[in-house]
């Protein structure tokens, strides 16, 4: 019986499971941060003010647009691409902008 119990763990122990891997749905709404990395996105709309707003306008981030998450690091700004340009977008101005994925 012991062994039989030993033998149950091991089996346990070297099953091999696999962890599904992130599916991004078509048509999903999310916001810049939790977007995917090198990934056609698309600028749905901008839950920002006024100051904002114009701010992430004067980086060419307007609704409609086509990007593409170059970077994002565990801390620090985004970089991303926009229209062929590489543009630094903090994490507090990419969490009002959102996409789907293109």
């Amino acid at each position: 019986m012991g062994s039989f119990l030993f033998r149950n763990k091991l089996q346990i122990w070297n099953r091999i499971e696999t962890v599904p891997a992130t599916v991004v749905e078509f048509n999903a709404s999310m916001t810049l941060t939790s977007a995917p990395l090198n990934t056609a996105l698309v600028i749905t709309e901008i839950n920002a003010g006024r100051e904002a707003h114009s701010r992430l306008s004067s980086m060419g981030i307007l609704p409609g647009k086509r990007i593409k998450i170059m970077r994002r690091d565990s801390r620090g700004p985004l970089l991303l691409d926009v229209s062929g340009s590489r543009v630094a977008v903090g994490r507090g101005l990419s969490e009002k902008v959102i996409v789907t994925v293109e």
